[in-house]
């Protein structure tokens, strides 16, 4: 026969308490960790907060990049505009260049082939105070077929070629500006020599204004050279 079932005792009550209590502590935990995962995830959003300039830095770079790639055709315009720029530059001087050696040439065959031989046949006829005149006169008439061969480019490649002359003109022409310049100088200090400075100074007058009546005279042809930029 079946006796009465027992009452449980205090222990058994402990035995069923303990994991009742032991899971509510697991509960607690888990709702801890939760919270603290939420606190430094809020601190992530902080962190990444701060360093949105950063970020924004980096996309403009990035953006930047691919807008350039996007316009590779407005690079390539920029790229020939400057290449057409620079040729045009070279083929300016290397103009400029070519009458200035132009005109050394042409004064060099006028001096040797026209002036010194008529100078020379002409001389005893004229006799010795004209010879400087003719000389002169000669000297005029080279420096104006030399600047119309200079000008026929462009007309300041006459002054270029004028600056050269002052320089050095290995005796073809009687231009000196060292000596006028002296022969100033020389005429502050005695009244003796205002005569020879003026002389000096008409002769370098003619002498350059023929050059440039040259120059003047022939139509400036511009360079065949023109800049599509379009």
């Amino acid at each position: 026969m079946r006796g009465p079932v027992a009452t449980p005792s205090a222990w058994d009550r402990q035995k069923y308490v303990r994991p009742l209590r032991d899971e509510i502590r697991l509960l607690f935990r888990c709702e801890h960790q939760v919270a603290i995962a939420l606190f430094f995830g809020s601190q992530s959003g902080e962190n990444s907060a701060a360093h949105a300039k950063v970020g924004r830095s980096h996309v403009r770079s990035f953006l930047r990049t691919g807008q350039a790639q996007r316009n590779p055709s407005k690079i390539g315009r920029l790229h020939y505009r400057e290449s057409i720029i620079t040729a045009s530059m070279r083929y300016r001087i290397w103009i400029a260049a070519r009458a200035v050696l132009l005109g050394w040439l042409a004064l060099f065959a006028f001096t040797y082939l026209v002036e010194r031989p008529l100078l020379s046949w002409t001389a005893p006829l004229l006799g010795a105070a004209w010879s400087p005149t003719a000389q002169l006169a000669l000297a005029c008439v080279g420096l104006a077929a030399t600047g119309w061969i200079v000008g026929r480019w462009n007309r300041f490649h006459a002054l270029i070629f004028a600056s050269s002359l002052a320089v050095w003109n290995f005796g073809l022409v009687p231009i000196d500006l060292l000596w006028l310049l002296r022969l100033l100088s020389d005429s502050f200090e005695s009244s003796r020599y205002i005569e020879s400075f003026l002389t000096s100074l008409v002769t370098h007058v003619l002498l350059f204004s023929s050059l440039f009546a040259g120059a003047a005279l022939n139509r400036a042809r511009q360079p065949a050279f023109s800049l599509n930029l379009r």
